[in-house]
């Protein structure tokens, strides 16, 4: 049990780190936060869906490697409430029509990219 919990921990740093370096990378192109939560939320869609589709195919992934890609660096990297956070603000903001938009592309790209990476995850 504490090895389990030390592979989710060690990989929800790492995917805590990788979420940081794309705020950082976005700050200093002068892109909104909001983009930045975009990309690691269907980034780490696409990253779950290859995991998922390597491991139902049959992939020779220990239980503590799972953890550690799955719950530790996908669950670190990803944003929900980040997402839903900056959704509020737009809306707060009065932007309604951004805030439906982002709220939509995020949902519609992740889902897509996380069935691509699934099915390349079946043929690893």
């Amino acid at each position: 049990m504490i090895k389990a919990i030390l592979c989710v921990g060690a990989g929800s740093c790492l995917g805590g780190m990788l979420r940081y370096l794309v705020y950082l990378l976005t700050d200093h192109l002068r892109i909104h936060s909001s983009w930045a939560t975009m990309i690691v939320n269907i980034v780490g869609c696409m990253i779950l869906g290859v995991i998922c589709g390597v491991i139902d195919k049959g992939g020779n992934i220990s239980n503590n490697l799972r953890l550690f890609l799955v719950f530790g660096i996908c669950g670190g990297f990803t944003t929900f409430s980040t997402f839903i956070n900056d959704g509020f603000k737009l809306m707060r903001g009065g932007e309604m029509f951004y805030a439906i938009g982002y709220a939509a592309l995020s949902i519609f790209i992740g889902l897509a990219l996380l069935y691509c990476g699934y099915l390349l995850g079946r043929k690893i």
